[in-house]
């Protein structure tokens, strides 16, 4: 993990970097399009790749393909991975952060603050 801070988005957020090319990136795919759709509005989730953006690699500090990064929504990194990581992994390892995404993320009323 790196002391790295991101954009803050309000929720947590996945950042998976890899390429169409890459086989545990192709297998990972149908697991993150999940998240994408079963977590909307708890979790983003942002597949880059790498092939077509190359500067996100930089920007993640990220030279291998297949690398999440766990990111709170206060834009703090909190874990990375690199490799295969399965739906119900990608789960566990946000459970194992303190972060319970079964959850729905409150979201400030409008004009408090």
């Amino acid at each position: 993990m790196s002391n790295a801070t991101y954009q803050t988005t309000g929720t947590p957020r996945l950042v998976e970097l890899g390429t169409a090319a890459c086989i545990p990136c192709a297998l990972m795919k149908p697991g993150l399009d999940e998240l994408k759709t079963e977590y909307a509005g708890r979790l983003d989730v942002e597949v880059i790749d790498t092939l077509l953006n190359p500067g996100a690699k930089t920007e993640y500090n990220a030279p291998y393909c297949a690398t999440q990064v766990y990111i709170a929504a206060s834009g703090k990194e909190l874990y990375r991975h690199v490799g295969y990581s399965s739906k119900e992994d990608i789960l566990a390892n946000w459970r194992q952060l303190g972060i319970d995404l079964s959850v729905p993320v409150k979201q400030p009323k409008p004009g408090a603050q």
